[in-house]
């Protein structure tokens, strides 16, 4: 893609402001704040603990249902949940890496437990 990054703050962008509602490290009053600054985006709100897909491996916990959403936006460029929508956390057994992430797997040990991205 050879289209130039939007400047911080261009309240034209779209895409998703993400936040996790118990997130111990951001407050999420501020994912709200972003939200604000950029209207045409969607708010996806998960209720994990975590602090971003970061603390997803070092924490060995994921949000899976909100994760999709994400991966499906990156994959087609498309928001395809209601503006506010707010996922339920799901936890995992193991760590992840952010190249299981985003390849949509939950971190288990068996691949059949995959997230779909279809």
């Amino acid at each position: 893609n050879t289209t130039p990054s939007v400047p911080m703050g261009n309240p034209q962008q779209t895409g998703i402001v993400a936040g996790q509602l118990y997130d111990p490290a951001t407050n999420y009053y501020w994912t709200q704040l972003m939200r604000q600054n950029f209207p045409l985006s969607s708010l996806l709100t998960s209720r994990s603990v975590n602090h971003g897909i970061g603390s997803a491996r070092a924490n060995g916990k994921a949000d899976p249902a909100c994760q999709a959403y994400i991966q499906r936006y990156f994959k087609y460029g498309e928001v395809d949940f209601v503006d506010g929508h707010v996922c339920e956390s799901d936890s995992i057994t193991d760590s992840c890496s952010i190249t299981d992430v985003m390849s949509g797997e939950r971190c288990l040990s068996s691949s059949s437990d995959a997230i779909s991205t279809e």
